[in-house]
């Protein structure tokens, strides 16, 4: 179930459920989202990336997709088309090309 965290008082209260730190003076919004997103990623990275993002899976654009792709370990390449596809279904995915002599 996708969930948003559009403020500082949702950001707080998953740093609880996370046993995250406490917000550190003069920290911002944004720095502090950034720690606990790192923080929650190896242990749910669907969530950090919504703790990232500030909003649900649901609702996130192209480029926050390619930018939690890349965070995955994935390369997206984009062809002449702009349509993009990881390095994973460039290798794996598509035919070799063979040699015609």
């Amino acid at each position: 179930m996708p969930m948003d965290f559009p403020d500082m008082r949702s950001l707080i209260n998953a740093a609880e459920v996370h046993e995250f730190r406490k917000l550190n003076d003069g920290e911002t919004e944004i720095q502090y989202r950034q720690a606990l997103a790192d923080h929650v990623q190896q242990r749910d990275f669907i969530e950090s990336e919504e703790i990232r993002n500030g909003y649900g899976w649901d609702k996130w654009n192209d480029g926050q997709i390619q930018a939690s792709l890349g965070r995955k370990g994935f390369i997206i390449n984009k062809g002449e088309t702009g349509t993009g596809t990881t390095e994973f279904e460039t290798k794996h995915l598509r035919p070799k090309p063979t040699k015609t002599n």
